[in-house]
């Protein structure tokens, strides 16, 4: 197949194909956690901070972990230096960072090609096998999700660790700084790290053709073996050193049992055989109060298979025992990720657990392949090992489309998977954003009462806490009771003295102080002080305002999950300074989108904010100040003399009308208008404004996809 064909060639083809697979991922946004990793992240945005790259977690201090259930401790340097030279070329350009994670995909593509010439002596065999790795579908969640590229990055250190064996084969000591400098690289990329040494044994007997697992042949590569394992040490005992606990504080009871384990091993095979769904909430488990539920269909299926993959390589273990070889390192590759041991991830198997495995199921589809393909003299064979890669590869570019933007991410998430959290959590979320919190709260509802129906129970804290965001947001300003009894409810809520609240016919919230949801509410403890604090706010009273917020940002004065809100909050109490030091501690997440609109509206509205010192503040001013800053019910009180004499002046009487009518007051509102103009244009100008106020149940634009609720408040996709 190679005849004629310079290596150098191949090789570079098969760099150029597998950036041109995973290339419609390329123009697309930041997704899910590369907000918070990296938009989020000021401490990636530059090289000033790099001592604490070394001493941190990938979850920043930028944020509180514990109001996000982030409490994982992942320690990867190299990841965010990455980042941070990622962010010193294009700045916030997504694109410049997405092209970082294909070019460290398609050298590894490059790396692995390599070493696979090494492993077999039927060179087109091996180019093979390297797209197979290179293609596959299970590639796209580390290939074009930004935040995933600490798979890859391992890799290549791994690889060249292993590299160095033979690049410098005639000189033992550089052999082995390589290895220790791809060791160092790896772990300081992900904790995947732990099986290179399965890989280099791998390739000591692949490379030598030994047949089979010996000690004997293990003398060879002992030293190499000795230095990665040092290494190996070393990081553990950093890391033990620094966090403690490898996992942090989160656990699901049942993660490490039996079924779960099989569950995973069922859906790798799947994934592996079957990729047409690599979505990363497919592997979501069903978890009930703490309990993991496995889907017994995958559980059977992976018992199975892997009962068989044994019987298989005990079988053959003299006729084809490189396949037995493949799968001992399988095996070692796969345990990290297993499930047997907790790896600290609410996930039983996400595509890119399987990017370091994929080298030696692709060493034991090779095996296979000498045994029973023609691999010199069929050209027919061969189109049968060549046209399920082709296959592939178009699965994987229309996955990878799915990065483009995303609204086709969460689409092709929440479609695929109804019971994902996150996307659930994004569309929620984007109602919000975009100023349709009857919409927002609608679907909040719906979520849970599906979770709840299905048993995905597992970190619906967080729709909880949309659903009290959203009733905050539809309860007009002048709705004072309405407010001070969620308010109050908040409070309550974080005292553990109160449960449930309800709305009679428009929303409930409740759950047992015992149960998992309310837990992890709790781990949302500083947003609820905050959404308390901005309802006092809104009603005026900014002596307990400011007291919860002071609460909120006790030990997390950094936090951007409270920065916002806080510094709105501060901004309506007239505190100048306060607000001013909260708008400069914002501008670091710049363009962190929501982040930086807020910013930008409370650093203008504390230009207004001396004015309002002197006491006697014209009504114009003073409405525009808190008008400025979202609390149109305490900016309808400061213009109420302009409603009692308005001017004679259309403009202003629609100014004043929407300023009614975003508090909450339609009557004044209409009144108001009808001053300047008739019955019929009011009423049209009216049906047009309502359509941008918080309180009214906007419509969704045309062309912008979104789950239905039902009447009868079930979800439809």
């Amino acid at each position: 197949m190679e005849r004629g064909v310079r290596p150098w060639l191949l090789g570079a083809a098969l760099f150029v194909i597998a950036l041109a697979v995973f290339a419609p991922a390329a123009p697309g946004p930041f997704l899910f956690d590369d907000r918070l990793l990296i938009a989020g992240n000021y401490k990636v945005q530059s090289f000033d901070h790099w001592r604490l790259w070394l001493t941190e977690t990938i979850w920043d201090l930028t944020f509180d972990p514990a109001s996000d259930g982030s409490s994982l401790i992942f320690w990867r340097p190299f990841v965010l230096a990455s980042f941070a030279w990622d962010w010193q070329l294009g700045g916030a350009r997504a694109a410049v960072f997405h092209l970082t994670n294909l070019l460290f995909h398609a050298v590894n593509a490059v790396l692995v090609w390599t070493m696979f010439r090494r492993w077999f002596d039927a060179k087109g065999l091996a180019l093979i096998l390297a797209a197979l790795f290179a293609l596959h579908p299970a590639q796209t969640e580390v290939a074009c999700w930004i935040s995933g590229r600490g798979d890859s990055m391992c890799l290549f250190g791994m690889l060249l660790a292993i590299h160095s064996l033979h690049w410098f084969s005639a000189n033992k000591a550089l052999g082995g700084l390589g290895v220790f400098l791809g060791t160092a690289i790896a772990c300081s990329a992900k904790e995947m790290a732990v099986v290179l040494p399965f890989l280099i044994l791998l390739d000591h007997f692949a490379s030598r053709r030994i047949a089979s697992f010996t000690w004997a042949g293990c003398r060879e590569v002992l030293i190499h073996l000795l230095v990665s394992g040092l290494v190996l040490v070393a990081y553990v005992g950093w890391r033990a050193w620094l966090f403690g606990s490898p996992f942090g504080e989160r656990g699901i009871a049942g993660v490490t049992t039996m079924p779960p384990a099989l569950e995973a091993f069922g859906r790798a095979v799947v994934l592996v055989f079957w990729p047409l769904d690599t979505t990363l909430g497919r592997a979501v488990p069903r978890v009930v109060e703490g309990v993991v539920f496995p889907r017994y269909d995958y559980a059977a299926l992976g018992a199975l298979a892997f009962l068989f993959i044994n019987a298989v390589a005990w079988r053959w273990r003299k006729t084809t025992p490189r396949f037995g070889l493949g799968w001992l390192c399988f095996l070692g590759c796969w345990f990290p990720v297993s499930g047997i041991v907790p790896h600290g991830e609410l996930s039983l198997i996400s595509p890119r657990y399987l990017y370091v495995p994929l080298i030696s199921i692709a060493f034991m589809f090779g095996a296979l392949a000498e045994r029973f393909v023609d691999l010199g003299t069929s050209s027919r064979q061969v189109l049968w090992l060549v046209a399920p890669v082709v296959a592939l590869a178009t699965i994987s570019i229309e996955r990878s489309d799915d990065y483009s933007s995303s609204e086709k991410f969460w689409k092709a998430e929440l479609t695929q998977n109804p019971y994902y959290n996150a996307a659930q959590d994004y569309y929620v979320s984007r109602e919000l954003r975009a100023n349709r919190p009857k919409s927002a709260l609608q679907l909040a509802q719906a979520f849970l009462e599906f979770n709840r129906r299905t048993g995905y129970q597992a970190l619906n804290g967080e729709l909880a806490y949309r659903s009290m965001e959203a009733l905050a947001d539809v309860t007009p300003d002048l709705e004072v009771d309405a407010l001070r009894r969620l308010a109050e409810y908040c409070d309550a809520l974080v005292q553990g003295k109160a449960f449930t609240f309800e709305v009679p016919g428009v929303a409930r919230i409740g759950w047992n102080k015992d149960s998992t949801l309310y837990r992890e509410l709790m781990r949302s403890r500083r947003r609820i002080l905050l959404l308390s604090a901005d309802i006092w706010s809104r009603l005026g009273d900014d002596k307990k305002a400011i007291r919860r917020v002071d609460l909120a940002m006790d030990k997390c004065d950094q936090c951007w999950t409270v920065l916002a809100r806080a510094g709105t909050v501060r901004a309506r109490a007239g505190q100048v300074e306060e607000t001013l030091a909260l708008t400069e501690a914002l501008s670091r997440f710049v363009p962190f989108t929501d982040q930086g609109r807020m910013a930008e509206t409370f650093a203008d509205a504390v230009q207004l904010a001396p004015y309002l010192k002197g006491g006697s503040v014209p009504p114009v001013l003073g409405a525009q100040f808190f008008t400025s800053l979202h609390a149109y019910g305490r900016a309808y009180a400061v213009a109420r003399p302009a409603f009692e004499n308005p001017p004679d002046n259309p403009e202003a009487h629609r100014t004043l009308a929407e300023l009614a009518l975003r508090a909450g007051d339609r009557d004044a509102a209409r009144a108001m208008l009808l001053r300047s103009m008739s019955a019929q244009e009011a009423e049209e100008w009216e049906r047009e404004k309502l359509k941008t106020v918080l309180w009214n149940d906007a419509e969704v634009p045309e062309g912008i996809w979104t789950p239905r609720v039902t009447p009868d408040g079930k979800i439809e996709f």
